[in-house]
């Protein structure tokens, strides 16, 4: 085991009972009771994982179907990536403030900008989902509005990916 473990982890995981984000609680609690020294990183949504999702989701012709109310607050991988390093390099710190992008937005609005950007043409169809998991994505327990740490917008990213 590392002298200096350094964890990513994803915002909200304590708010949102997801299975997944449940195992990601349960790793964190290994760390933390591990007897070294470590540092816990919790960041938001990376912007590469909205796209796979956007990309998943577009693949039927004409219309697109889902939750358009949650939130999300995407940030870029290098972003989280350059935190990490400065967290490696000044030593543990435990818990440390989460980290978001720059902007909370709804999967709408982030799925209207994914298809202008890409030329795409879908009529978006709001999927209402019920049940817990839902309801903390629509209350934006997935995000950090009071911790913008990434410049890197939503549609910065998109541009400089699909205008290659």
């Amino acid at each position: 085991m590392p002298d200096k473990p350094d964890q990513c982890r994803v915002v909200g995981i304590d708010r949102i009972p997801f299975p997944y984000y449940r195992s990601k609680l349960t790793a964190e609690a290994v760390i933390e009771s591990a007897g070294v020294p470590w540092s816990i990183l919790r960041a938001t949504q990376f912007h590469y994982l909205l796209d796979l999702f956007l990309n998943a989701l577009t693949k039927p012709p004409l219309v697109t179907v889902l939750s358009t109310d949650f939130k999300f607050q995407p940030i870029a991988t290098s972003e989280v990536a350059n935190r990490l390093c400065e967290i490696a390099t000044t030593g543990p710190a435990g818990s440390l403030p989460d980290i978001g992008g720059p902007q909370v937005h709804t999967l709408g609005e982030l799925a209207h900008t994914w298809l202008n950007i890409r030329g795409l043409h879908r009529t978006i169809i709001h999927l209402p989902l019920p049940g817990k998991v839902a309801q903390g994505f629509r209350r934006g327990y997935n995000t950090c509005p009071d911790h913008p740490f990434g410049q890197i917008t939503w549609t910065q990213w998109l541009h400089h990916k699909y205008s290659r």
